[in-house]
């Protein structure tokens, strides 16, 4: 899906890049954090495990499918700084 966007779109040059969205550009992360944790498991890589991590995001992949669930998650993104404001303000 990847390589077909990027050829589609151009990588980062033009004006709809690939990487010019910011879901493309976590699609394009955990695309190569699953490469590099495969690749290094069967190197038998001690820090693999690190890899694992940004690949337990790939649910988030699912979030740009849906118009609806993107508008939430956007909301909810860019509500956390003001629900950790009213937080803090009721600690004190």
């Amino acid at each position: 899906e990847a390589m077909m966007k990027i050829i589609g779109y151009g990588f980062l040059c033009n004006e709809g890049a690939y990487l010019k969205r910011g879901w493309n550009v976590l699609d394009f992360l955990i695309m190569w954090a699953t490469v590099l944790n495969v690749s290094l498991s069967k190197a038998n890589f001690n820090y693999s495990q690190v890899f694992s991590v940004i690949t337990a995001l790939r649910p988030l992949r699912l979030i740009q499918l849906n118009e609806s669930m993107r508008v939430v998650t956007e909301s909810l993104t860019t509500a956390i700084p003001e629900i950790a404001r009213v937080f803090m303000v009721s600690c004190l």
